[in-house]
């Protein structure tokens, strides 16, 4: 999931910015007219919304980039390989993932600072332990049905 927000994620930002910048035009129009007092916070907010992301996303690779360090000491430093290792790959596997999962709430991030709602950052989230949900209810469901962590049919 990390790895297709990483490719799809700045072109739907693009794609995004591209339509705001595009409609600008219409917006002067409507800003002439009495709804400019919705039209005009509304595409500021907006506006706002798409230019907070690369700041986030920035904050977020200084975060992956010091916990990769921290976990791998002996790689950053030159002295390991991480194909010599196996214990040390997977550890690097483990903290891509989490920074993948972290730019998936870059868009949310974004939104609870421009909206200063709370209902974002819920929405964040739970898209981070959304997929560790799963797991739990599995393991909850075969202990509730029997088959408990003493058992050899435990069932994920």
């Amino acid at each position: 999931m990390g790895e297709m927000t990483k490719k799809t994620l700045p072109v739907i930002r693009g794609l995004i910015q591209g339509m705001l910048y595009g409609i600008f035009p219409i917006m002067l129009f409507l800003m002439m007219t009495p709804w400019i007092e919705r039209v005009f916070p509304s595409y500021l907010g907006i506006l706002l919304w798409i230019e907070l992301w690369n700041p986030i996303y920035a904050i977020v690779n200084l975060f992956a980039n010091s916990s990769i360090r921290r976990a791998l000491p002996g790689i950053v430093d030159g002295e390991l390989s991480i194909i010599t290792n196996p214990a040390m790959q997977h550890e690097a596997q483990i903290q891509v993932a989490v920074a993948g999962l972290a730019t998936v709430i870059v868009p949310f991030i974004a939104y609870f600072i421009v909206s200063q709602s709370h209902h974002a950052i819920v929405g964040a989230i739970g898209q981070i332990v959304g997929p560790t949900t799963g797991f739990g209810q599995g393991a909850g469901a075969s202990t509730a049905a029997g088959n408990g962590l003493n058992s050899t049919m435990v069932q994920f």
